[in-house]
């Protein structure tokens, strides 16, 4: 089963600003939530949501997401953070 991976306004333009190197580790992040949600990053239980990290050593960020289970599993990506 593969999964919905979307985007909050503020995560897309924050996804469309990154460098060459951070939108390639980002759709590395995307296939795992695509696939297995719940093992790509860890939860938050305070925040309700989920923290996952991509990238390399030096060059990397951190996808902050929810997993919604109404009508089909969707991942809503809210926050991206790149370090790099």
């Amino acid at each position: 089963m593969r999964f919905q991976v979307r985007y909050t306004t503020r995560a897309a333009e924050q996804r469309d600003s990154l460098p060459p190197s951070g939108k390639r580790a980002l759709t590395w992040l995307e296939s795992r939530l695509r696939v297995d949600p719940w093992r790509a990053g860890q939860e938050a239980k305070s925040e309700n949501a989920w923290y996952a990290d991509f990238g390399g050593f030096g060059d990397f960020g951190q996808a902050k997401y929810l997993i919604g289970e109404g009508g089909g599993i969707q991942v809503t990506i809210l926050f991206i953070t790149w370090v790099g």
